[in-house]
């Protein structure tokens, strides 16, 4: 469950994916998730995620941009020699 701006499109509110928020949607702010209580579990009172970016993830997936997955993997000595 997601509220967006109807013009622009913005995230406004997204549902807590936390198991302690069953069903609570809650807004962003700057696309954060605004602080709330965390109303059932062990976690009762702040929830922890509060304060995480929410990434917007309804744009389609283009398959061109499948190729780019698709070479050869890097090992984690290659990515030291590139950082």
């Amino acid at each position: 469950m997601t509220k967006a701006d109807q013009v622009t499109g913005e995230l406004l509110a997204v549902r807590c994916p936390s198991k302690n928020c069953t069903d609570v949607v809650v807004p962003l702010v700057t696309g954060r998730i605004a602080p709330h209580v965390a109303t059932a579990g062990a976690a009762r009172g702040r929830c922890p995620w509060t304060g995480i970016r929410v990434v917007d993830d309804r744009t389609p997936f283009h398959s061109e941009n499948a190729e780019l997955c698709l070479t050869e993997p890097i090992t984690l000595d290659d990515w030291r020699l590139q950082s």
